[in-house]
């Protein structure tokens, strides 16, 4: 196996969509991190099985503790939620656009219907790929190195909350190693806070809003601004004006404003139309903070 191959490692429950993306001749391996509580659930279509009770990014992290050999196997790592629907073809794109863009942080557009959380995330018609200032944990792909940079940050993670508004300042070059890639789509298939969220939540774990704040907190004042800047539009336009790529990404957005999704339920096109004006208008004015910075694990506070 060559070392451009990725990896995808999926923490996975019993209602796992994984195995529709074997559905077709595909280009990555698969790890299976199961939390489910079924102890006869065989995973035969899967390279590594791990088996692990807790959330998502400790769980991650335990996987990679066990099979350390993977972070020199593989070149890139696709860490998927298991609610994601995608076809073999779908991935395989996204693979070929980390390898020829050599992008270290991107995560693949949601199709629209997707449960969505921030609107950057959803699929922008008019662009290939959009370089941002974030890239959600849902869906995120990493690159070896960067995996390698911020794996200490998962062995005391639940949510991972607050991870994703500073780790493309953790790449090399957060103004072009990072992008969400529109010329791939999946399908966010349910409502935000799923099975894991639920299972933190009912062993009294860390609440998603303290773990943040406590991760955040070692990294000064961060602005939570999802932003667009920049961008390679369909017809081959690179854009690098940040005030155009905005208005590309909201144009874009503007022309489908039916059967939309926010993080629990449907966006009516009034709301849809407001919601994108508005992320429209903090694009042109709120500050992007480009400054890099060191991955810092959060010290755990006693009583």
């Amino acid at each position: 196996m060559s070392k451009l191959d990725g990896l995808i490692v999926v923490r996975c429950g019993d209602a796992s969509l994984h195995r529709e993306w074997l559905s077709g001749e595909l280009e990555w391996d698969l790890a299976v991190s199961y939390f489910g509580n079924d102890d006869d659930a065989a995973f035969p279509e899967a390279a590594y099985v791990h088996r692990y009770q807790g959330g998502k990014w400790d769980g991650i992290f335990d996987f990679f503790a066990r099979n350390p050999e993977c972070l020199d196997k593989y070149e890139y790592f696709w860490l998927p939620d298991d609610d994601i629907s995608a076809s073999p073809a779908d991935l395989n794109r996204l693979l070929g656009y980390m390898r020829r863009e050599q992008f270290e942080l991107a995560q693949p557009s949601l199709r629209a219907g997707s449960y969505v959380s921030h609107l950057t995330t959803l699929n922008s018609p008019l662009y290939e790929f959009r370089n941002v200032n974030f890239v959600e944990l849902m869906v995120p792909v990493l690159s070896a190195g960067m995996l390698r940079k911020v794996l200490p940050l998962f062995r005391t993670a639940k949510t991972g909350f607050g991870i994703d508004f500073v780790w493309q300042r953790f790449t090399s070059d957060p103004r072009t190693r990072v992008a969400i890639i529109d010329a791939v789509q999946v399908l966010h298939t349910r409502p935000v806070g799923g099975a894991l969220h639920k299972m933190i939540a009912e062993t009294g774990s860390t609440p998603a809003e303290v773990e943040r704040d406590r991760f955040l907190q070692s990294y000064g004042p961060v602005h939570k601004e999802v932003l667009t800047f920049g961008g390679r539009t369909r017809a081959g336009l690179i854009v690098t004006q940040r005030h155009l790529a905005t208005t590309v990404a909201a144009l874009g957005w503007l022309t489908r404003p039916f059967g939309n999704m926010g993080f629990r339920g449907s966006i009516d096109p009034v709301r849809f139309y407001w919601w994108v004006l508005r992320h429209w208008r903090s694009g042109l004015i709120r500050p992007i903070q480009w400054g890099k910075l060191e991955p810092v694990i959060p010290v755990e506070k006693k009583g």
